[in-house]
């Protein structure tokens, strides 16, 4: 896929069987993976929902891939211990560490902050 617009596609075949495409422009493995993991998300939790309720509620189902990605690659009991803060640096920091996009550890980051 060569397009700035989309990281990522998948569908259920006719098959029965999940087909994934992510954009080739991401020259991250960190941003890759939490695109793979977004479209996993996808498979799983939104199968059943129509092209209408997916335009209606595009914010949430985009949050809950984000959310589901995030949590997939991020060991919650591990990652939590080392938050600090949501600053830039911190969430650069933790990248490294975990291999994982800022995209993916910001919603974790927020959420260990905030049930501290």
């Amino acid at each position: 896929m060569e397009t700035t617009q989309l990281d990522g596609l998948s569908r259920w075949g006719s098959d029965r069987r999940p087909h994934v495409l992510l954009a080739t422009d991401k020259q991250s493995f960190a941003r890759r993976q939490f695109d793979a993991a977004h479209e996993l998300a996808h498979l799983l939790l939104h199968r059943a929902v129509s092209e209408d309720e997916l335009v209606e509620n595009f914010k949430l189902i985009q949050d809950q891939a984000h959310r589901f990605a995030s949590a997939l690659l991020l060991p919650a009991s591990q990652f939590s211990a080392e938050v600090t803060s949501a600053s830039l640096w911190e969430l650069e920091r933790l990248k490294v560490r975990w291999r994982v996009s800022i995209k993916g550890n910001r919603p974790i980051v927020t959420a260990c902050l905030t049930s501290s």
